[in-house]
């Protein structure tokens, strides 16, 4: 039991850095799409910018050509990572997502075997004041056997779940 108890808790812990290794991903993630929100902005605004200039200056006409046709391609380079950022963006928010899934599952777990093992710990663990104190009449009553119910069966299932023994051998005599 100790063992999967360390199992569980290092399954947690590996869980705890994977989604903490996530959130920081997504948050550097989110620092890229709004640079290049921002980026995408001013190189749009230098575009139209630069374009209305190549009208009024002829003789700047080249050069302006020239840094258009540049701040063209920097609006696609920039509309083109806004686009893989907001990809990304998708991919590692359903990656944490599904990390803080796991995480929850397998705290749920932790939590779930160190129940079932206090419960174990206060079953098995002896009655001081009931052993010492017996009345005279405790020893004249009658044991009598009733047929099990439900609910006994079904908290004597759980106990041996949770204890995981093996099941009991069967003869190999035959009846007739």
């Amino acid at each position: 039991m100790a063992e999967n108890m360390e199992l569980l808790r290092q399954q947690v812990n590996s869980r705890r850095e994977k989604l903490a290794e996530a959130t920081s991903v997504v948050g550097l993630n989110q620092q890229r799409l709004e640079s290049a929100t921002a980026v995408q902005d001013e190189v749009d605004h230098e575009h139209r910018r630069l374009k209305s200039s190549l009208g009024v200056a002829e003789r700047r006409a080249r050069r302006l050509a020239k840094q258009t046709k540049r701040a063209k391609r920097l609006a696609r380079e920039a509309r083109d990572d806004r686009r893989d950022a907001e990809n990304e963006l998708a991919e590692h928010l359903k990656r944490r997502d599904k990390q803080q899934s796991k995480l929850t599952k397998a705290e749920a777990a932790l939590s779930a075997a160190e129940t079932v093992r206090a419960a174990e710990e206060r079953t098995t663990a002896p009655r001081p004041a009931a052993q010492g104190k017996r009345s005279a009449s405790a020893g004249k009553r009658s044991v009598r056997k009733t047929p099990a119910t439900k609910s006994g069966t079904a908290a004597r299932s759980t106990r041996k779940a949770a204890t995981k023994r093996a099941p009991a051998k069967r003869s190999t005599r035959r009846q007739s």
